[in-house]
């Protein structure tokens, strides 16, 4: 179960991903693009904005949360529109 609490950092990769990518994909973007070790949850949107990947380190290994839009899109954040992403 996915559990948010105020003892993690969470972090937003502002660029579409590909969504196809897996969790040890990802765990290899956050360690060679953004220069992070992967012990925090990253959240990954799709190009068209309708899916939501999120990457967590649970206790002995990680989780990969996956969430689809039906209609309608994830709003991005003020930081990631402002970035022009």
């Amino acid at each position: 179960m996915l559990a948010i609490s105020h003892s993690c950092c969470y972090f937003l990769y502002r660029s579409p991903s590909d969504m196809r990518f897996g969790i040890y994909s990802r765990a290899g973007l956050v360690g060679s693009e953004l220069g992070r070790d992967s012990l925090r949850c990253f959240c990954f949107l799709g190009k068209r904005g309708n899916q939501v990947r999120w990457l967590q380190w649970d206790r002995d290994g990680f989780a990969l949360y996956i969430k689809r839009l039906e209609r309608g899109t994830f709003e991005r954040s003020a930081a990631a529109v402002a970035d022009g992403r």
